[in-house]
C-alpha cells in the first residue's frame, strides 16, 4: 500500500517503509482517520495512521487474505496458503525465502508449524466474521 499525505509528503518520512502486516479493509478505517471522520460501528479493520505517520509502527502480527475461495494467512515469518478444501498447498519463510522461491509445505519437519498456523487461520477469520 502507498500512502501519501500532506504531513508525510515533504517530511523525514517520505519515502520510508513500513513491512508491518497490513489488510485491505484497514484502508477505510485509515482513509476516514486521515479525514478526521469518525467510523460509529465496531470492526475488525484497524486505521494504518499510526504507520504511516512511523514507519516503526506495527499494528498487528499477522495478515488474513481471502480471494477464490482460497486463503492465505501471514504470521510472523510465516506465509501460508490453504486452498477451496482448507489444505496446505504453500509455506514460506520470509526471513529465509523473502522472494519466496522454496516452498516448504511437503517437508516432514513443518507439519505441526503448518497445523498451528492453519488453526490460526481459521480462528483469525472467525473473528473478523463476527466483527
Amino acid at each position: 500500500m502507498i500512502v501519501t499525505t500532506p504531513e508525510t509528503r515533504n517530511s523525514s518520512l517520505a519515502g520510508k517503509v513500513n513491512d508491518a502486516p497490513v489488510e485491505l479493509f484497514d484502508a477505510g478505517p485509515t482513509l476516514c482517520d486521515f479525514a478526521a471522520a469518525k467510523i460509529n460501528y465496531s470492526h475488525f479493520a484497524r486505521s494504518l495512521a499510526p504507520c504511516v505517520r512511523d514507519s516503526t509502527a506495527k499494528l498487528r502480527d499477522f495478515a488474513l487474505s481471502e480471494f477464490a475461495e482460497e486463503m492465505m494467512y501471514l504470521d510472523g515469518n510465516w506465509k501460508l496458503m490453504l486452498n477451496k478444501s482448507g489444505e496446505a498447498y504453500r509455506l514460506f519463510n520470509l526471513e529465509n525465502d523473502p522472494h519466496e522461491m522454496h516452498d516448504l509445505v511437503e517437508e516432514k519437519e513443518h507439519k505441526h508449524l503448518i497445523a498451528e498456523l492453519r488453526e490460526k487461520l481459521l480462528n483469525r477469520r472467525a473473528q473478523t466474521e463476527k466483527s
